[in-house]
């Protein structure tokens, strides 16, 4: 079979382009040349081991021929798409930049953010007539201790407890402030703002409608490459109809093979608490909400548990929270994580939030559902894994975007956010009130590709199955890769991805350092 038939499997069959297996096993270093790098995600071959064993969860994959990116030609046709849909305030679709012509838009990026990025976003806007002014924030190295760290590798997951565990130790009364180019913005008559690559919108938090905020969270030029060559209506389509059978309600049950195992309820006037009360859209692009977000009422019924090793932060030994009535009631696990974690419910046991029917922190209040099939997060997989299809981002917390919830911990300086797990092979099944069983999710990967609308729309940009791959399936020992699942990975899966990251730098052109985090050091072109 020739590699280019080999790309051309169905969907259910896998890529498999190299005999090489086992950590351990005896492989033989090789050169792999440029000249067949893709122009398009549909041109991606896709590289896979061959196992001697057969596993029932989908088999490891990376893209084989990631090109080397060195010009913003390169780049700009999934600019201009950007480019040519109109933004929306509620952010209910994708990401997009379509102002109309003469308007004005303000891009806002770090020093260290790619500068091809910025280029080619830039040079889309003003083919369309639109007036785009920029700020480049300087990252300085004399403030390295406040820059992002590089994927796991230098950054302990714990630190993504720290802060919460840091704010009820010593807890701080904080003064209101909006995000600081809210003026300026208004001022120099921006209708557009790009800015961020994460996290809540200025149209929702400072309730800003004169200009729309949007985030460009594709900070490297493979990420923009990857991520953006799924077609913006495709994308669209997607999330659509994954969360149709979530907004109707009804009873769910999420298992997955590191020892997920929940149940909780669904109940339809949540979604409006969602709009009405947390001013959030229903549907949340690329990130969909598995859980209505940050919504727990008196009868909220999560029971069960939630397992796994990585957060968004870095990875850690596996974890296993008990749930039982929507909070957790015990914790196992995690390393410094577990014990940071620990710590947290202990001091937060008597602590009464708003919004919230009991004392306590630890609530389930997120089950984010990533649809992206072009995502392939960097070498260390919690980078950017958060919108990859078919993973599931916990989030397990206190939050709201009420005035009282926030005036709330803007006085008693009491923390107001969420720790994550990750499942990236869950099954999640929805049954509804007729007693019909939906299955969103299977063995982490989404049913919505194999959708007669889907694939209608993908059919009008190229092959449905090769725009609806997964270009990324994690490798995990002992449920989809050769080896023991607690030996050779749950006690320090740090480990097991330093080895997966050798073979992959044996099999495959390119291996990507960054996912959807901003490197430490500024991308220099070449």
């Amino acid at each position: 079979m020739s590699t280019q038939e080999r790309t051309l499997l169905p969907r259910r069959q896998f890529v498999k382009t190299s005999t090489a297996s086992l950590i351990g096993a005896s492989l033989v270093p090789r050169v792999l040349a440029a000249e067949n790098q893709a122009a398009s995600i549909q041109e991606l071959e896709l590289w896979q081991p061959v196992s001697r064993n057969q596993f029932t969860f989908p088999s490891p994959r990376y893209p084989k021929n990631i090109p080397h990116i060195t010009t913003v030609e390169q780049l700009l046709p999934v600019a201009r798409q950007l480019a040519s849909i109109p933004p929306r305030l509620d952010r209910s679709i994708p990401f997009s930049f379509g102002i109309h012509p003469g308007q004005k838009a303000l891009m806002i990026v770090p020093s260290n953010f790619d500068p091809l990025v910025v280029e080619a976003t830039t040079t889309a806007l003003r083919e369309k007539g639109i007036l785009v002014d920029q700020i480049i924030l300087d990252i300085s190295l004399a403030n390295e201790s406040r820059l992002p760290q590089r994927d796991g590798e230098a950054r302990g997951a714990e630190l993504e407890a720290q802060g919460t565990l840091n704010s009820l130790m010593n807890p701080r009364p904080r003064t209101p402030s909006s995000r600081w180019f809210i003026d300026i913005a208004k001022k120099l008559n921006h209708s557009l703002v790009i800015e961020g690559t994460g996290g809540p919108l200025v149209n929702t938090t400072d309730r800003v409608t004169e200009f729309v905020h949007q985030h460009i969270p594709w900070p490297t030029r493979e990420n923009f490459f990857l991520r953006l060559g799924t077609p913006h209506e495709l994308r669209g389509v997607i999330d659509r109809v994954t969360m149709r059978p979530l907004l109707e309600g009804g009873e769910v049950r999420i298992t997955d093979p590191e020892g997920t195992d929940l149940t909780y309820t669904i109940f339809p006037e949540q979604w409006s608490m969602v709009e009405e009360r947390e001013r959030r859209p229903r549907l949340t692009v690329g990130h969909l909400w598995g859980v209505p977000q940050m919504v727990v009422l008196s009868k909220s019924n999560a029971k069960g548990v939630i397992a796994g090793t990585a957060n968004s932060s870095g990875m850690y030994p596996r974890i296993k929270l008990y749930l039982e009535n929507q909070k957790v009631v015990k914790i196992e696990g995690g390393g410094r994580y577990g014990d940071a974690w620990r710590e947290i419910e202990e001091r937060s046991k008597e602590i009464q939030w708003p919004e919230y029917p009991r004392p306590g922190f630890s609530w389930f209040i997120e089950a984010g559902i990533g649809t992206e099939p072009g995502c392939v997060p960097g070498w260390c997989w919690n980078n950017g894994e958060t919108r990859t299809s078919g993973t599931i981002h916990f989030g397990i917390g206190v939050g709201s975007q009420t005035e009282r919830f926030q005036r709330f911990i803007q006085e008693t300086g009491l923390p107001g956010g969420h720790l994550h797990v990750h499942a990236r092979f869950a099954t999640y099944d929805i049954k509804n009130s007729r007693g019909r069983v939906v299955r969103v999710i299977e063995k982490g990967r989404l049913t919505a590709f194999d959708d007669p609308e889907v694939r209608e729309v993908a059919a009008k940009y190229g092959d449905p199955d090769l725009l609806l791959r997964e270009l990324w399936v994690p490798a995990i020992p002992g449920i989809n890769n050769t080896g023991d699942y607690e030996r050779d990975y749950a006690k320090d899966p740090m480990a097991w991805l330093k080895k997966w990251r050798s073979i992959l730098e044996r099999e495959v052109d390119r291996v990507l350092l960054y996912g959807d985090r901003i490197p430490k050091e500024p991308i220099r072109q070449t």
